[in-house]
């Protein structure tokens, strides 16, 4: 199984997603995980043992966002999860794979209809629960239901 995860920056909000990233690798230790991420950000993910591969961003130029996004469907990602909740991170989860998972009432509300599954963690800029909690629960537990067909649930 090959996963992507897409928080492209911010260094509090990378540190916040890393438990569901190691989550993801405790519950799949097969799976192959990568990280898109700007690459002025990537130094916080290079030593994470659950990542395979730090994909880095040069910029934030829509061409080169469109660039990567065609380069990554190559990959054949089984599943790409959006942490960051962008129309332009959104947008590139649906381009980059048809299995896409992000929030329902992520921080730019248009960004969900990009989404294949979309997760209830209450409105993503509330304060309700701790955003590593919010970020847990786009972890997929259980697998998608394209995905647990092809590889069954744990």
């Amino acid at each position: 199984m090959r996963i992507l995860i897409i928080k492209l920056s911010a260094l509090g909000d990378i540190v916040h997603t890393i438990p569901a990233l190691n989550a993801l690798q405790a519950q799949y230790p097969q799976a192959q995980i990568d990280w898109l991420v700007y690459q002025s950000f990537a130094p916080i993910l290079e030593n994470q043992e659950a990542l395979n591969q730090v994909i880095k961003l040069e910029n934030k130029k829509l061409s080169t966002l469109l660039r990567a996004s065609k380069q990554l469907k190559k990959q054949n990602y089984d599943l790409v999860i959006d942490f960051q909740g962008l129309i332009k991170t959104a947008l590139m989860a649906r381009l980059i794979s048809k299995s896409t998972r992000g929030f329902n009432k992520p921080r730019e509300k248009l960004a969900s209809i990009f989404y294949q599954e979309k997760i209830d963690a209450g409105n993503i800029m509330d304060n309700d629960m701790h955003i590593i909690d919010k970020n847990l629960r786009l972890a997929p537990f259980p697998l998608p239901p394209l995905l647990r067909a092809a590889f069954g649930s744990r």
